[in-house]
């Protein structure tokens, strides 16, 4: 799969993300797709350097790149491999895309995501506000007509509203309507890690990545 391949792949995943959330089963689904075609980003990136430097490791990660130009001790190549390891730690400098790229770390040492849940969140969102965790069987399991589930789900957005609405009124902030909520998902324990929110927007993060460092690859090489 070539780079711009794998940025579609994300796009795709992270269009489906948007089409099935809160439905927990498929936001599982699709959240690991759009992370293995994100690392297949990245190995493309250290697979068109692998080649242009001419460095030949056996494999495209970064820890076996970074020897192999340490031993072919070239000075173009370890440049990249400089440049490439600060950029890396400076596009996820903020908030989602650090968070985002703790999940990475998370599913490539784990094979697996962390707990995702469904929340009840504020559509205009205030800082310091409260979102609620709705039960799995919620939102995994079929139980029955419409009516049923949003009888049980009436529930969980009473508690929602009455908590956040006495938060706002004691900062003098508007209140939530009842047309004013949405149902979200998360990972819990990390965070406010919003899935769907932070899938849209690493896209744009992979792609800097990606431009940057095939410019700075054909920089280099130029230099030959």
């Amino acid at each position: 799969m070539s780079i711009e391949e794998s940025i579609q792949g994300c796009l795709m995943n992270a269009s489906m993300l948007n089409k099935y959330e809160p439905d927990l089963n498929y936001v599982d689904h699709f959240f690991m797709r759009y992370l293995d075609v994100v690392e297949e980003a990245y190995l493309g990136i250290l697979e068109e350097a692998n080649r242009d430097f001419g460095v030949f490791a056996p494999q495209c990660d970064l820890e076996e790149f970074k020897k192999k130009c340490i031993e072919k001790n070239d000075p173009d190549a370890l440049e990249f491999v400089e440049w490439y390891e600060k950029k890396i730690r400076e596009e996820h400098k903020d908030y989602y895309p650090s968070l985002m790229y703790s999940i990475m770390q998370y599913y490539k040492h784990n094979k697996k995501l962390p707990k995702v849940e469904a929340r009840i969140k504020a559509i205009n969102a205030y800082k310091g506000d409260i979102t609620h965790a709705i039960p799995d069987k919620l939102m995994r399991e079929d139980m029955g007509s419409d009516e049923i589930i949003k009888k049980h789900m009436w529930t969980h957005i009473e508690i929602f509203l009455d908590r956040i609405n006495n938060k706002r009124a004691a900062n003098g902030e508007p209140e939530v309507p009842d047309n004013g909520m949405a149902i979200a998902t998360y990972f819990k324990n990390f965070d406010d890690f919003e899935i769907k929110y932070a899938a849209d927007i690493y896209i744009q993060v992979i792609r800097r990545i990606v431009t940057d460092s095939s410019n700075k690859i054909r920089e280099l090489t130029k230099q030959k």
